[in-house]
């Protein structure tokens, strides 16, 4: 299965790291982002990749197109110079199949989606995933029940940590207590669920006008 990745926003709550750079090419270790997002769906077996590019898509384009396995993988050296030969002893980025596609910089997810529909073919189900989230959840087990299930989309959330405290002082200032506010005002799941975090999704492909109407609705 191909998988898209929206990796042509802005990145504007990242501050000054993303003036120079885009978002999913901050270093996660000694790589960036989206390498470690290829690199779960690669782990999986899925290695065709249609990268939606927009700001700073240049950056993104160059790393791949200097991308030396050498530097981040075991390998044997024999001679030096015009006569050196690099045997790579393991691989990460060899087998990967990438297509590269300007989308705009300031076009909304299902555009994005619709200027790379010519590169999904006839595929009828593809992933799509943003190119800053990681996870380890267990795609064959997602794909599985996405099948099972009959329905056009599926997507993976995440739900989000509250955490704050209320702090009850004396009029001088004193603080007399410091409250957990989940004790106070507990959320309910119903309230979780609904301010839940969307992340990967896996898409059946229809070229139907109706179809591409509901992929921009839901995204």
């Amino acid at each position: 299965m191909k998988v898209v990745v929206f990796c042509g926003g802005l990145g504007v709550r990242m501050g000054e790291e993303t003036q120079r750079i885009p978002k999913p090419m901050i270093r996660i270790g000694n790589r960036p982002i989206l390498w470690h997002i290829m690199r779960y769906f690669a782990a999986w077996g899925h290695t065709d990749f249609v990268l939606c590019l927009g700001y700073k898509g240049d950056v993104i384009r160059e790393y791949f197109l200097n991308y030396n396995e050498a530097l981040f993988n075991d390998f044997v050296l024999e001679g030096h110079g015009a006569n050196a030969r690099i045997e790579l002893l393991n691989r990460d980025v060899g087998d990967w199949r990438i297509t590269f596609v300007e989308t705009g910089m300031q076009s909304t997810i299902g555009e994005r989606l619709k200027a790379v529909e010519q590169y999904l073919n006839d595929d009828e189900e593809f992933f799509a995933t943003y190119g800053d989230g990681l996870t380890d959840a267990p795609l064959d087990l997602m794909l599985d029940a996405f099948r099972a299930s009959g329905k056009l989309i599926q997507f993976l959330s995440v739900r989000p940590q509250f955490n704050a405290h209320r702090v009850i002082t004396a009029d001088d200032g004193t603080v007399l207590s410091v409250e957990d506010m989940r004790k106070i005002l507990p959320i309910s799941s119903a309230a979780e669920e609904s301010a839940s975090i969307v992340g990967l999704r896996l898409l059946k492909h229809q070229r139907s006008h109706k179809t591409h109407q509901t992929v921009e609705m839901v995204f």
